[in-house]
């Protein structure tokens, strides 16, 4: 679609659309009424949906380098400043997940701020209930990481195939293909 205006400055804005059909529709404000002399096999083109519009925009490489540069620019902003921004993300996260809760506590007429302090001292205290109760399990699962590790390194070591077996058992492969092939040919030629 290309949008193009059309007419002296002194009168109302004009733009003129172009489809991908070659047909033309002319916008005017306050102009309600179709376009003149449409022929029916466009006018069905511009009434399906489905029927794509030509956009036209100039790519010149002076924008691109311009906006490849914007990019790497804001990359590095956001990578020198994120000790900054890393703590406002958070917080502007955990202020989302603890909304219900205050929207609720308000509702019951709380002030805003005391609601806001209920709501982060529940999370607060549900998230240490969480870790408390889970202290036994994470300490036993520590436990035991140097004989699972211990057990995975005999696994690996004992199942790997030293290269003599490996080329035994490629061999042996080698061997039963040819009996198949051999086999075969003697049931051709019979």
């Amino acid at each position: 679609m290309t949008l193009k205006a059309v007419g002296p400055p002194d009168e109302k804005p004009h733009a003129t659309i172009r489809f991908a059909s070659g047909t033309k529709r002319d916008d005017e404000p306050g102009h309600s009424e179709p376009p003149a002399q449409i022929s029916d096999s466009s006018a069905r083109r511009d009434d399906r949906p489905d029927q794509p519009v030509a956009i036209t925009m100039p790519v010149n490489v002076r924008s691109a380098a311009l906006t490849v540069l914007a990019v790497l620019a804001t990359i590095l902003v956001l990578q020198y400043a994120q000790a900054m921004v890393i703590p406002i993300v958070l917080g502007l996260l955990i202020s989302d997940a603890l909304e219900p809760i205050v929207a609720r506590l308000t509702r019951w007429r709380l002030p805003r701020p005391v609601a806001a302090a209920i709501g982060l001292l529940l999370v607060t205290g549900a998230s240490a209930r969480i870790v408390y109760g889970l202290r036994f399990e994470v300490s036993a699962i520590v436990d035991h990481l140097p004989d699972a590790a211990r057990r995975l390194r005999r696994i690996v070591e004992t199942d790997r195939p030293t290269p003599a077996v490996a080329i035994e058992q490629v061999q042996k492969a080698a061997n039963e293909l040819e009996r198949a092939a051999i086999a075969d040919q003697l049931r051709i030629e019979k």
